[in-house]
């Protein structure tokens, strides 16, 4: 069997879409909170400083699984103080 590497070129709105068909649970959950609160390009801040920035959708998708805190810290971080409390209440579901 054979395995081909496509490298594409993202926007961060576009990524976040792509990731969120692909991931499943608490990934895509953080996912669509970072697209509902308009903090993609803050969720792929984290990316690129755990992984790079040259990276298939599935390492993304397993970096979020394996550190989520990190990437809800930096939704919290950022999010806009008018929505900061809406934003902890979704993540309590998690």
């Amino acid at each position: 069997m054979m395995y081909f590497i496509i490298e594409q070129e993202y926007n961060a709105m576009d990524l976040i879409d792509t990731l969120i068909n692909q991931a499943d649970t608490t990934t895509k959950t953080i996912l669509e909170l970072s697209q509902e609160y308009q903090l993609e390009e803050c969720l792929l801040d984290v990316v690129d400083k755990n992984i790079g920035e040259h990276v298939a959708p599935y390492e993304i998708i397993q970096d979020i699984d394996e550190n989520p805190q990190e990437y809800i810290k930096a939704l919290l971080d950022n999010v806009d103080e008018d929505y900061r409390e809406d934003l902890e209440e979704e993540l309590q579901e998690l």
